[in-house]
């Protein structure tokens, strides 16, 4: 289940990148999961967008 997901994630996040390459925008993305991978609702994310107007 977990690859299905990650797969799933991946190609949702490459259709994201291309539409922003198309604008000239781009982001620094951090995500720091809590140790337990089981418990998702323990994850901490930053994001910093650039070039945004």
């Amino acid at each position: 289940m977990y690859i299905l997901k990650t797969r799933e994630a991946k190609l949702r996040k490459d259709r994201i990148d291309a539409v922003l390459e198309m604008y000239n925008i781009t982001y620094d993305l951090e995500i720091d999961l809590h140790p337990n991978y089981r418990s998702p609702q323990d994850a901490k994310v930053n994001l910093e967008v650039h070039n945004l107007r």
